[in-house]
């Protein structure tokens, strides 16, 4: 009895220091430095980029998800939210459940969080947040509606979020959708800047040959097969930005898919794809916004695409006039090179090296915030001399 006396309080008072401590000194993915499990420039150089700008509130960030704590001190801040959708049936609430960290404050806060005391920052902290609560059945007849309306307001989209390793094609209405928003989407009507996860079952994004595959199933802890092909239609999309993850050791993700379709990686934690107790290297905690708080249980391709979503935010901050097409090259031109020669601990497969620029692991490599913003404002200056 008496143990356990201590032992609440114990957790009591480690609810109180970490309540009081910063947040974002723990979020290594934006700049980091050598330690534990962790190799410099394994971030993605944050504070060169928030040197030139931390964001424009005129330049908005839409994340379509399933779940939202509006209410999170990090995000709710005066002018931060604005053209809140909900397209659940019920129209309830954009929380999925009470007392449950949902999914799109995890992705919020990594793109878009701006502490008011103690807490944490995203990487464009200056932008405003568009949240999109979709069902998680939504088809794509309900996409097409999703997209079309949320591109109205959006300079960003960010959708962290995708199949399992099936074969999953999207509509031809959804596919010309995404193209025509990022044509002439957005309030700028120079185009919505779309990011995708690639998801996180160490899975080709797309192959036509595949024989069989398997993988975890997440929802039941079971082992499942693919046999035929399989294709991610969402991150497939020439249009837009498909991002795998990499380690705080700049090495590839156990997780992560892969694939031509790539656009580039950004850091996030590590853990086995098929045995979830199996040691991995790197860190296994990425730091951000949850309900009631923080949380440290985040990570995935979805951490790794919100930090790009964000990024993508900050080119578009310091040069408006850029169309999506040019966002994606700045940030793939931009990209770090990191290379991994260990072969995959699942499939053993080895493609952490670049042939023409780009890697099926990395993509154009592992985004730079710094590097990416400091383009897009000397292209600005180069426009304003003609």
């Amino acid at each position: 009895m008496i143990n356990s006396t201590m032992t609440k309080a114990s957790e009591r008072n480690r609810k109180k220091r970490l309540s009081t401590t910063s947040i974002f000194n723990r979020q290594w993915y934006l700049q980091s430095g050598d330690g534990s499990s962790i190799k410099a420039a394994a971030g993605i150089e944050a504070m060169a980029a928030w040197a030139i700008t931390k964001g424009n509130p005129r330049v908005t960030v839409a994340i379509i998800d399933e779940g939202f704590d509006l209410d999170h001190p990090d995000l709710n801040l005066p002018g931060k939210i604005i053209h809140a959708s909900n397209y659940n049936k019920t129209k309830k609430s954009f929380a999925t459940k009470k007392n449950v960290i949902n999914h799109g404050t995890m992705c919020a806060g990594i793109a878009l969080a701006k502490t008011r005391g103690n807490g944490m920052l995203g990487i464009a902290n200056g932008c405003s947040f568009m949240p999109v609560c979709i069902p998680p059945d939504a088809d794509d007849k309900l996409l097409v509606k999703v997209f079309e309306e949320t591109a109205v307001h959006a300079d960003v989209i960010c959708c962290c979020w995708g199949p399992p390793p099936i074969y999953h094609p999207i509509s031809d209405a959804l596919h010309k959708t995404l193209t025509k928003i990022a044509e002439k989407g957005g309030p700028r009507k120079k185009g919505t800047v779309i990011c995708f996860s690639a998801s996180n079952y160490n899975a080709p994004v797309n192959n036509a040959d595949n024989n069989q595959f398997f993988w975890l199933d997440e929802e039941t802890g079971s082992l499942r097969i693919t046999k035929g092909p399989i294709l991610n239609g969402y991150a497939a999309h020439p249009s837009v930005i498909a991002v795998s993850a990499s380690t705080s050791l700049n090495q590839k993700a156990a997780y992560s898919n892969w694939g031509k379709e790539i656009s580039v990686c950004a850091p996030a934690n590590n853990f086995h794809p098929i045995v979830e107790a199996s040691k991995v290297k790197g860190r296994r905690d990425v730091w951000t916004t949850g309900n009631n708080g923080y949380t440290r249980q985040f990570g995935g391709t979805s951490a790794a695409t919100a930090l790009v979503a964000g990024v993508a935010a900050l080119v578009l901050s310091i040069n408006p006039n850029l169309n999506p097409a040019q966002v994606k090259k700045i940030i793939e031109d931009t990209a770090d090179k990191i290379e991994d020669p260990e072969p995959d601990i699942v499939l053993g497969n080895c493609m952490g090296t670049y042939c023409n620029g780009h890697s099926w692991w990395f993509g154009y490599g592992k985004v730079n915030a710094g590097a990416a913003v400091m383009r897009a404002k000397e292209i600005r200056r180069e426009n304003k001399k003609y």
